[in-house]
């Protein structure tokens, strides 16, 4: 998997005096970014973050769609603000923390790794977070809780090029492998049973990684031109 290398930048114009930035990253790919302001945001493969050139009025606002693990500038006279695309907002004390909030992820998780962060939903609801402390946020119900002694670290790890999953299922395992090495998994039937995985991997080639997986549970893997098909024993 390349690291913090690649990643593309176009500038866009809102109003005459406001201009936007948006950097993505593509699929096997994460980068590391300095924002205007001095803050720094990991960007996991397949995430895209959208922001103004220049932070002004007393605020500093971004929007995102994906995985990114900010370290931001403690400024209580111009706060930082995070906006998912599933109606959730993020108020920024200076901090550290993880957003996954990919467009296909029914589940959208906040994790604080250090300071203090603030999250309001659409409906109203609000959720105050201590250090290793998680909101999980359902988009489909508009509901969120708070999980207490989450594992920071294990939820952005994967800025340091390791893949962590712990009691995982196999079909999100599969997702983020997608997008981590770029390739597509098409599923042939369902297993007779619930499959889920606990593993790290640092770096390594996918074949190993599917290598593993077939040793401890009943699926195959097989190769074809354009996608790699799931099968089960």
């Amino acid at each position: 998997v390349s690291s913090l290398v690649f990643g593309w930048l176009y500038y866009r114009e809102r109003m005459p005096e406001e201009l936007f930035a948006e950097v993505a990253t593509p699929a096997g790919t994460v980068i590391r970014y300095d924002l205007p302001d001095g803050s720094v945001v990991w960007l996991n493969a397949g995430s895209r973050l959208r922001y103004p050139v220049r932070f002004a009025g007393g605020k500093r606002e971004v929007e995102l769609r994906g995985e990114p693990y900010f370290e931001v500038e403690a400024d209580r006279k111009s706060p930082f603000y995070v906006h998912t695309d599933a109606g959730m907002s993020v108020y920024v004390y200076g901090t550290s923390f993880n957003v996954k909030a990919y467009r296909d992820d029914d589940i959208v998780a906040v994790t604080l790794d250090e300071g203090r962060v603030v999250l309001d939903d659409r409906r109203g609801g609000r959720f105050e977070l201590s250090p290793s402390e998680q909101t999980l946020y359902d988009r489909r119900s508009g509901e969120g809780r708070i999980v207490r002694g989450a594992d920071a670290m294990r939820y952005s790890i994967w800025k340091d090029d390791v893949i962590s999953f712990r009691d995982t299922p196999l079909a999100e395992v599969l997702e983020t492998l997608s997008r981590w090495y770029d390739v597509r998994f098409e599923t042939d039937g369902q297993p007779d049973r619930p499959i889920s995985y606990t593993f790290a991997t640092d770096n390594t080639l996918l074949d190993n990684v599917l290598r593993e997986m077939e040793l401890i549970s009943p699926v195959r893997f097989e190769r074809t031109k354009t996608e790699i098909k799931v099968s089960f024993r």
